[in-house]
């Protein structure tokens, strides 16, 4: 059995495909959270959800580790 993760992940990935967010549910996570599923990578391990979240609701202490952070300044320069 191979050890690569790449070469375990291409045998069981999934190809890229247009979703309709509409089929997907969305997945309780406590009575005022939920999340919705959208893209799992096999082959890096990242995951994209979509998340709601009620007033009053909490979300528990996370890291976006791909997120782009966008300065005031750059926000200006594209008409924000």
């Amino acid at each position: 059995m191979s050890t690569d993760i790449n070469a375990s992940a291409e045998k069981v990935g999934l190809p890229d495909m247009a979703i309709d967010l509409e089929e997907i549910p969305w997945v309780p996570q406590s009575d005022r959270v939920w999340f919705k599923p959208v893209r799992f990578d096999l082959q890096s391990g990242k995951w994209i959800n979509l998340l709601y979240v009620k007033p009053g609701g909490i979300v528990n202490r996370h890291r976006h580790t791909s997120a782009r952070l966008h300065s005031p300044r750059s926000m200006r320069v594209l008409g924000k």
